[in-house]
């Protein structure tokens, strides 16, 4: 009784129909018409294979791959053919890797990454303290860590993190908070 959606149903036998739907919905309708003919014939074909329960997932999966979806703009074919990529040869430095954890559920990046001085102040950490309540870290049991050119020059990290504060002391680590992902 409380549902606010309805259930539809949308034929997707017209495959050239659904790529304009995707097209308008992903791309704001700047897919190009050559890009649109190679999804609707792939799909259809795939849709005749698969006996029309693969096809409209494929041509989702192929437009997905278009440069059209990766810009915010018109997307124009200047007829040059690209150099082929060689790698850069090795500038014999020590090697550098950026990693990227992304942790679902059971890291609290607020007890990882804490305000410590900020604007010369302790307001900010005190606010972060008046927010989380029980579940802040003392501001004597943090490992204090430097930052330059912004509004915090000190953020404390987790006590029991003395690997990652060693990493980041010797600048082998930075941290990219609130990237919104």
């Amino acid at each position: 009784d409380n549902a606010s959606g309805k259930l539809t149903y949308v034929d997707y036998s017209d495959v050239t129909t659904y790529v304009d739907r995707l097209a308008t919905l992903l791309t704001a309708g700047r897919l190009s018409d050559e890009s649109r003919q190679i999804i609707a014939k792939s799909s259809w074909a795939t849709d005749y294979v698969y006996d029309g329960t693969i096809g409209p997932i494929h041509a989702l999966s192929l437009l997905l791959t278009t440069p059209e979806f990766h810009t915010n703009n018109l997307a124009k074919k200047n007829g040059l053919v690209r150099d082929e990529y060689k790698p850069p040869e090795n500038s014999n430095n020590s090697y550098k890797a950026l990693v990227y954890i992304m942790l679902s559920g059971g890291c609290d990046s607020f007890n990882v990454l804490v305000p410590y001085t900020c604007n010369g102040t302790t307001a900010l950490y005190d606010e972060y303290a008046s927010e989380r309540g029980s579940v802040k870290l003392d501001r004597n049991s943090l490992h204090v860590i430097s930052a330059g050119g912004q509004v915090c020059s000190e953020f404390g990290l987790h006590g029991s993190l003395n690997n990652i504060h060693d990493l980041y002391t010797k600048s082998e680590l930075l941290f990219f908070a609130n990237t919104g992902v």
